[in-house]
Protein backbone atom coordinates (compact mmCIF):
# COMPACT_ATOMS: atom_id res chain seq x y z
CA UNK A 1 0.00 0.00 0.00
CA UNK A 2 2.84 2.41 0.81
CA UNK A 3 4.44 1.67 -2.56
CA UNK A 4 1.18 2.62 -4.30
CA UNK A 5 1.02 5.87 -2.29
CA UNK A 6 4.62 6.76 -3.18
CA UNK A 7 4.02 6.04 -6.85
CA UNK A 8 0.80 8.10 -6.83
CA UNK A 9 2.59 11.05 -5.20
CA UNK A 10 5.48 10.76 -7.65
CA UNK A 11 3.30 10.68 -10.78
CA UNK A 12 0.63 13.20 -9.66
CA UNK A 13 2.58 16.26 -10.89
CA UNK A 14 3.12 14.63 -14.29
CA UNK A 15 -0.58 13.83 -14.63
CA UNK A 16 -1.54 17.39 -13.69
CA UNK A 17 1.04 18.82 -16.11
CA UNK A 18 -0.14 16.57 -18.94
CA UNK A 19 -3.65 18.02 -18.60
CA UNK A 20 -2.50 21.44 -19.82
CA UNK A 21 -3.89 22.08 -23.28
CA UNK A 22 -3.52 24.89 -25.75
CA UNK A 23 -6.18 25.64 -28.35
CA UNK A 24 -5.69 27.77 -31.43
CA UNK A 25 -8.18 29.82 -33.41
CA UNK A 26 -7.77 31.45 -36.83
CA UNK A 27 -10.15 34.29 -37.68
CA UNK A 28 -10.48 36.81 -40.49
CA UNK A 29 -11.05 40.50 -39.77
CA UNK A 30 -12.87 41.91 -42.80
CA UNK A 31 -12.27 45.49 -41.62
CA UNK A 32 -8.48 45.16 -41.84
CA UNK A 33 -8.39 42.23 -44.31
CA UNK A 34 -6.17 40.43 -41.79
CA UNK A 35 -6.05 36.89 -40.47
CA UNK A 36 -5.55 36.68 -36.71
CA UNK A 37 -4.11 33.67 -34.90
CA UNK A 38 -5.23 33.41 -31.27
CA UNK A 39 -4.48 30.86 -28.59
CA UNK A 40 -5.96 29.85 -25.28
CA UNK A 41 -4.49 27.77 -22.48
CA UNK A 42 -6.55 25.99 -19.87
CA UNK A 43 -3.83 27.03 -17.38
CA UNK A 44 -2.72 30.60 -16.66
CA UNK A 45 0.98 31.42 -17.11
CA UNK A 46 3.00 34.54 -16.40
CA UNK A 47 6.62 35.60 -16.22
CA UNK A 48 9.21 33.11 -17.50
CA UNK A 49 6.64 30.28 -17.51
CA UNK A 50 4.71 32.14 -20.23
CA UNK A 51 7.59 32.07 -22.72
CA UNK A 52 6.75 30.63 -26.15
CA UNK A 53 9.63 28.33 -27.08
CA UNK A 54 11.67 28.40 -30.28
CA UNK A 55 10.30 24.97 -31.19
CA UNK A 56 6.71 26.28 -31.28
CA UNK A 57 5.04 26.23 -34.66
CA UNK A 58 1.59 26.88 -36.06
CA UNK A 59 0.72 25.47 -39.47
CA UNK A 60 -2.03 26.98 -41.59
CA UNK A 61 -3.43 25.34 -44.71
CA UNK A 62 -4.51 27.48 -47.66
CA UNK A 63 -5.90 26.71 -51.10
CA UNK A 64 -3.04 26.45 -53.59
CA UNK A 65 -2.41 29.75 -55.33
CA UNK A 66 -0.47 30.16 -58.57
CA UNK A 67 3.11 30.79 -57.49
CA UNK A 68 2.28 29.68 -53.92
CA UNK A 69 0.24 31.34 -51.19
CA UNK A 70 2.07 34.18 -49.47
CA UNK A 71 1.59 35.98 -46.18
CA UNK A 72 2.32 39.70 -45.90
CA UNK A 73 2.36 42.17 -42.99
CA UNK A 74 3.15 39.39 -40.49
CA UNK A 75 2.95 41.15 -37.13
CA UNK A 76 3.09 40.01 -33.52
CA UNK A 77 0.01 41.32 -31.73
CA UNK A 78 1.23 41.34 -28.14
CA UNK A 79 2.63 44.45 -26.42
CA UNK A 80 6.02 45.53 -27.71
CA UNK A 81 7.36 46.75 -24.40
CA UNK A 82 10.30 46.32 -24.25
CA UNK A 83 10.76 43.53 -26.87
CA UNK A 84 7.85 42.08 -28.86
CA UNK A 85 7.64 38.47 -30.00
CA UNK A 86 8.46 38.39 -33.72
CA UNK A 87 7.24 35.76 -36.16
CA UNK A 88 8.53 34.34 -39.40
CA UNK A 89 7.02 31.91 -41.83
CA UNK A 90 8.03 29.41 -44.45
CA UNK A 91 5.85 27.46 -46.83
CA UNK A 92 5.46 24.29 -48.81
CA UNK A 93 3.36 24.86 -51.89
CA UNK A 94 1.23 22.13 -53.48
CA UNK A 95 3.05 19.11 -52.00
CA UNK A 96 2.55 15.73 -53.67
CA UNK A 97 0.52 14.55 -50.66
CA UNK A 98 -2.02 17.39 -51.12
CA UNK A 99 -1.38 19.34 -54.36
CA UNK A 100 -4.51 21.49 -53.99
CA UNK A 101 -3.13 23.11 -50.79
CA UNK A 102 -0.28 25.35 -49.67
CA UNK A 103 1.10 25.02 -46.14
CA UNK A 104 2.32 28.01 -44.12
CA UNK A 105 4.55 27.29 -41.12
CA UNK A 106 4.68 30.13 -38.57
CA UNK A 107 7.34 30.11 -35.84
CA UNK A 108 8.73 32.64 -33.35
CA UNK A 109 11.81 34.40 -34.65
CA UNK A 110 13.14 35.74 -31.33
CA UNK A 111 11.84 33.20 -28.82
CA UNK A 112 14.76 33.61 -26.44
CA UNK A 113 14.86 37.42 -26.52
CA UNK A 114 11.30 38.75 -26.36
CA UNK A 115 9.56 39.92 -23.20
CA UNK A 116 7.08 37.18 -22.14
CA UNK A 117 3.44 38.19 -21.82
CA UNK A 118 0.83 36.65 -19.54
CA UNK A 119 -1.53 33.92 -20.67
CA UNK A 120 -4.81 34.02 -18.76
CA UNK A 121 -6.61 30.72 -18.25
CA UNK A 122 -9.43 29.87 -20.67
CA UNK A 123 -9.31 33.11 -22.67
CA UNK A 124 -8.16 33.55 -26.25
CA UNK A 125 -5.36 36.07 -26.78
CA UNK A 126 -4.19 37.24 -30.19
CA UNK A 127 -0.66 36.10 -31.01
CA UNK A 128 0.00 37.34 -34.55
CA UNK A 129 -1.77 38.64 -37.64
CA UNK A 130 -1.04 38.60 -41.36
CA UNK A 131 -2.60 39.47 -44.70
CA UNK A 132 -2.89 37.52 -47.91
CA UNK A 133 -0.36 38.40 -50.56
CA UNK A 134 -2.20 36.05 -52.91
CA UNK A 135 -5.64 37.66 -52.93
CA UNK A 136 -8.78 35.83 -51.91
CA UNK A 137 -8.39 32.24 -53.10
CA UNK A 138 -10.56 30.49 -50.49
CA UNK A 139 -10.73 29.56 -46.82
CA UNK A 140 -7.68 29.08 -44.64
CA UNK A 141 -7.71 26.67 -41.72
CA UNK A 142 -5.45 25.28 -39.01
CA UNK A 143 -3.50 22.14 -39.76
CA UNK A 144 -5.09 18.87 -38.57
CA UNK A 145 -2.35 17.00 -36.65
CA UNK A 146 -3.99 13.63 -37.22
CA UNK A 147 -5.94 13.72 -40.48
CA UNK A 148 -4.04 15.97 -42.91
CA UNK A 149 -2.45 14.18 -45.90
CA UNK A 150 0.85 16.02 -45.33
CA UNK A 151 1.37 13.88 -42.21
CA UNK A 152 2.47 11.09 -44.56
CA UNK A 153 5.58 13.09 -45.47
CA UNK A 154 8.01 12.48 -42.62
CA UNK A 155 10.60 14.94 -43.99
CA UNK A 156 8.26 17.90 -43.32
CA UNK A 157 7.72 18.99 -39.72
CA UNK A 158 4.12 20.07 -39.98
Amino acid sequence: MKLFLYLALFFAPFVAFSQTQVHYKLTFDAGTSSYILSMKSNTAYSGPLARISASSQVTIVAPHAAGGWTATNLTGTQPSSPTQLSWQYSSVNAPAENPAKDYLFFAPQNASAYTPFAFPANAYIDIFSFKSGSGCVGDLYLFDNTGDPLNANTSINS
